[in-house]
């Protein structure tokens, strides 16, 4: 019986012997695919970053061409005909428009904007077969994001 304790024991020993820890070559291979996920994880960030602000940016201009049309259609298509007749012959003579006047450029944070028209509808399939009655006005938003211009043009249609 002590035999077969000792045998038992000295297997013990030796097993144990030799698989104390880590080798040095399991350890190397570790770290390497912890530092390639801990830096594929990383560069998500500036990516996540940019596309945040590009979408903040968008998101701004769509508010001020909202905004802009939402003026336009308030005070109505005869008035914005008046002042873009107004503004061309202020810009004409160098002169600054009227005080109270529709703004017909400028800029909203990092957007800037101008209304164009009011234009002659001439397309087919709009106008319901009065051309001479509906009117396009349109507010293109232009911002720059990291060297880059972006534009985007929004419109709506009035009733003479």
């Amino acid at each position: 019986m002590t035999h077969y304790a000792l045998r038992i024991t000295q297997y013990a020993v030796r097993s144990t012997q030799y698989e104390k820890g880590f080798s040095l070559l399991e350890i190397t291979i570790a770290l390497v695919l912890l530092t390639v996920g801990l830096v594929s994880v990383l560069q998500l960030f500036p990516a996540g970053l940019r596309a945040s602000r590009k979408g903040r940016l968008a998101n701004e201009a769509t508010l001020a061409a909202r905004e802009r049309l939402e003026e336009v259609e308030r005070v109505g298509l005869a008035a914005v005909e008046e002042w873009a007749d107004e503004l061309a012959q202020y810009e004409l003579e160098g002169r600054e428009p009227r005080p109270g006047a529709l703004e017909l450029k400028g800029e909203t944070g990092h957007v800037s904007w101008e209304i164009l028209g009011p234009s002659i509808v001439d397309e087919p399939g709009v106008g319901l077969g009065f051309p001479n009655e509906l009117r396009r006005v349109a507010v293109v938003v232009s911002w720059e994001d990291r060297g880059e211009t972006y534009k985007k043009e929004f419109a709506t249609y009035l009733n003479r």
